[in-house]
């Protein structure tokens, strides 16, 4: 996988592992249930600091696709989401300040998601 430069900021997708479903408790959101299974969360790292702020979550963090100098969370959100029913948006998550639905995507199967990821970040490098 091509990574950018730490030093740039773009937009990012987190992709994640969720080995056992779990209820956790999402500031405005409230409880949720996650599934078992696989999360992309797509963000945007332009301030400073850049792509530093999702260095720190290597043990839990499966993988990260960054695109720098690209604001385009909610557009490559929506190509993961769209992505021939690959994956499922879940309904609020990281989308406060924006018109999206969310910015958090699940699958049942990490190549799948991975595979959608990576289409939609290659779609704006």
């Amino acid at each position: 996988m091509e990574r950018e430069s730490r030093t740039d900021g773009g937009t990012y997708t987190l992709l994640v592992e969720l080995h056992a479903t779990t209820t956790l408790e999402v500031g405005a959101l409230g409880v949720h249930e996650f599934d078992r299974g696989w999360y992309a969360y797509t963000g945007s790292a332009l301030g400073t600091g850049g792509f530093a702020r999702v260095d720190s979550g290597a043990t839990r963090i499966a993988d990260v696709t960054t695109t720098a100098d690209v604001d385009a969370e909610c557009a490559i959100h929506r190509e993961i989401a769209s992505a021939g029913g690959v994956a499922v948006p879940v309904a609020g998550f990281g989308a406060s300040d924006c018109d999206c639905s969310a910015h958090l995507a699940y699958a049942g199967q990490r190549a799948t998601l991975a595979h959608a990821v990576e289409a939609a970040h290659d779609g704006r490098r």
